[in-house]
């Protein structure tokens, strides 16, 4: 699926599941971002989301983005790094506790 200009989606198969997804935003920028690559777990190990990522890769390089972001948990950060992905931050999740003082204005 493809929204020209904005978000492309991308779906890996295996006989007739949906095994593995990935999805990339572009900002009309020098940005896209990489988001959702994910595989199901039955179907890890076979190179389906390293497909996807290079599929995507290739497609926001044929647009002209020259950088791209990923968010990449566990599983997939030493697979983007094999493909020459750099850390350059981290995040942590946070949960801010609601309490009757936050909610004063």
């Amino acid at each position: 699926m493809i929204i020209p200009d904005y978000l492309s989606v991308y779906v890996a198969y295996v006989d007739d599941t949906p095994a593995c997804a990935g999805w990339t935003y572009y900002d009309k920028g020098q940005f896209a971002g990489l988001w959702g690559g994910s595989t199901l777990e039955a179907y890890r190990g076979r190179g389906l989301y390293t497909a996807l990522l290079a599929a995507r890769v290739r497609e926001a390089r044929r647009r002209g983005v020259p950088y791209l972001t990923i968010d990449a948990g566990e599983m997939s950060r030493p697979i983007v790094a094999r493909h020459g992905f750099q850390t350059i931050t981290t995040a942590t999740a946070c949960e801010w506790p609601a309490t009757a003082d936050s909610d004063a204005g």
